[in-house]
C-alpha cells in the first residue's frame, strides 16, 4: 500500500502537495487526483478522479478545525480524534485505522481503471460479515462469499465502516468469494 524507493520520491514531487480546495482535501496522483471531504470526525468520503474524465463535485463543506493533515513523500495522512486516514500518492489507496490502531478498512491497491469498468480491491478479513446493497431473496443477510450484481451500492461491514458509491449505474461486488481475503467492487463510469 505504501510506496516504496526512489521511484517513489520521483512520484511524490512530480505530483505535487495536497492543497484544500472547495471540494475538500486534494491529493495529487500521477495520473488524475483524489479528494478527501471530512463529513464529521468519524465519516468522510473519497472521490478518485482520472486525468480525463468527470471532475469530483463536493457534496458540502469539510469539517473545519477537527481534522489533521501531515504529508510524507509515499502518503497524505488525515486524522481525527477517531480515524486515522493514509491515501497513497502512488496510486490512491485508502488505509483507514481506529484511535487503537486497529485497522478498519483497507484498500490493496488504489482503484484502477479496467475495460469492464473501475475496480477496487479490498482486504477482507477473517470473520468479517457484510450486509446490504439492497433487498434480495438470498439466504441469511451475511453476504460474504458471494457476487452480488445491484444498482444500490450500499455496503456495510461487522468491521465498523460502510461504503456507498452515489453515482447512478450498476456494481458489482465479489465478497470474499472462494475463500479470498479480498472483496472486489466492478464499477461502469470514470469516477468512483
Amino acid at each position: 500500500m505504501i510506496a516504496r524507493a526512489v521511484w517513489a520520491a520521483a512520484v511524490a514531487a512530480a505530483v505535487g502537495p495536497a492543497a484544500q480546495g472547495e471540494a475538500g482535501w486534494e491529493v495529487p496522483l500521477p495520473d488524475g487526483r483524489g479528494v478527501v471531504e471530512w463529513i464529521s470526525p468519524s465519516s468522510f468520503r473519497i472521490c478518485r478522479e482520472w486525468t480525463r474524465g468527470p471532475r469530483c463535485q463536493g457534496g458540502g463543506r469539510s469539517e473545519e478545525g477537527s481534522v489533521s493533515r501531515v504529508e510524507t513523500p509515499d502518503q497524505v495522512i488525515f486524522q481525527t480524534r477517531y480515524l486515522r486516514v493514509e491515501v497513497a500518492k502512488r496510486h490512491g489507496g485508502v488505509r483507514v485505522t481506529a484511535r487503537d490502531s486497529t485497522t478498519i478498512f483497507e484498500d490493496l491497491e488504489g482503484p484502477q481503471r479496467r475495460s469492464q469498468g473501475i475496480l477496487a480491491r479490498r482486504r477482507a478479513v477473517e470473520r468479517e460479515r457484510f450486509y446490504g446493497l439492497a433487498a434480495r431473496a438470498a439466504q441469511g443477510a451475511n453476504l460474504r462469499g458471494q457476487i452480488i450484481e445491484t444498482d444500490w451500492p450500499f455496503l456495510i461491514s461487522s468491521r465498523g465502516y460502510g461504503v456507498y458509491h452515489p453515482r447512478p449505474g450498476r456494481y458489482r461486488f465479489a465478497l470474499a468469494t472462494g475463500g479470498s481475503s479480498e472483496w472486489r467492487i466492478t464499477a461502469a463510469g470514470e469516477r468512483v
